[in-house]
């Protein structure tokens, strides 16, 4: 095999990994755009939530320093924090269900393979590695040795 198609070939399985990478990476960001979107319609039930129930500590205020009649209203906002948890937790329940979902996904798909020329290898900072060897970490030196202090 000459040099040409060595290097067409490696150009082909490059390119694959690219469009595969990039399909992961589409996938990726529609399921984080779903999290995100999930979130924020819980942020915003909550505020709502948040809203009826200080509404009702001024309704309670009122009735309490007015005798303003405001039962039916409190009655009312009650239940309506009531169906805002109902949603919030279903809110939960479908962002959970999808979050399941998706390992399963990915997790049915094969990872990108890599490829590399053959020998080429890294050397680790401050090493330098033979040609066609792979290089090597510096050991770190053992408790006491190379500190210049001597141990009794």
């Amino acid at each position: 095999m000459g040099i040409l198609e060595k290097v067409k070939e490696t150009t082909q399985h490059v390119a694959a990994d690219l469009r595969e990478g990039a399909a992961h990476m589409a996938a990726d960001l529609k399921k984080g755009a779903a999290q995100l979107q999930s979130k924020v319609e819980q942020v915003q039930l909550r505020r709502k939530a948040d809203e009826h129930a200080k509404d009702i500590g001024y309704l309670v205020v009122r009735e309490r320093t007015q005798g303003a009649q405001v039962r039916d209203e409190i009655d009312r906002l009650v239940q309506a924090i009531v169906d805002l948890e109902r949603q919030i937790e279903e809110a939960k329940a479908r962002e959970e269900a999808r979050g399941e979902a998706a390992p399963e996904a990915t997790a049915a798909a094969p990872a990108p393979a890599t490829t590399e020329p053959a020998g080429t290898t890294e050397a680790a900072p401050g090493t330098e590695a033979a040609p066609g060897t792979e290089a090597s970490a510096p050991s770190a030196p053992a408790e006491g040795e190379g500190s210049g202090e001597a141990t009794a």
